[in-house]
């Protein structure tokens, strides 16, 4: 099942539309509507705030696991203030439980895949765009 299914099934179960889920993290319908529609893989923008939803980025990106993550699992809120994917990555301090440490890198590896499937997906479009040009100035080229 594709990344575009999984927050739509995610959408379906928890929030009831798209347009509540982007009210709820705070990002614009239409972000969540390419995304479900297929035609944008979800960005750092939208994927930060999902995390405060409670999904499962393993899940949605990969479709391993379950759709949500271990209420205990739960990190404090990422996008705070100046919050930031940087924040995620911080050395836990003594007082904090290590199975957090763990639950933010595996976060933070996520975001580094999504990252790169994102990165990918513009070289593709940038691929795309460059064979239209060439084909357009065939195209004139032939007109003339």
């Amino acid at each position: 099942m594709p990344i575009s299914k999984r927050l739509d099934l995610f959408i379906e179960q928890k929030y009831k539309t798209a347009k509540a889920l982007a009210t709820t993290i705070d990002v614009s319908p239409n972000a969540i509507s390419q995304i479900v529609n297929g035609k944008n893989l979800p960005s750092a923008k939208v994927l930060i705030p999902l995390l405060q939803t409670g999904i499962s980025i393993d899940w949605l990106l990969t479709g391993e696991g379950s759709m949500l993550r271990d209420p205990e699992q739960t990190t404090k809120k990422i996008n705070q203030g100046n919050g930031s994917i940087a924040q995620v990555g911080q050395t836990n301090t003594a007082s904090q439980n290590n199975s957090s440490g763990v639950d933010m890198q595996v976060q933070i590896d996520n975001l580094t895949k999504e990252l790169g499937a994102a990165k990918e997906l513009l070289a593709s479009k940038d691929e795309t765009i460059e064979a239209l040009r060439a084909h357009i100035e065939s195209l004139k080229i032939k007109v003339q």
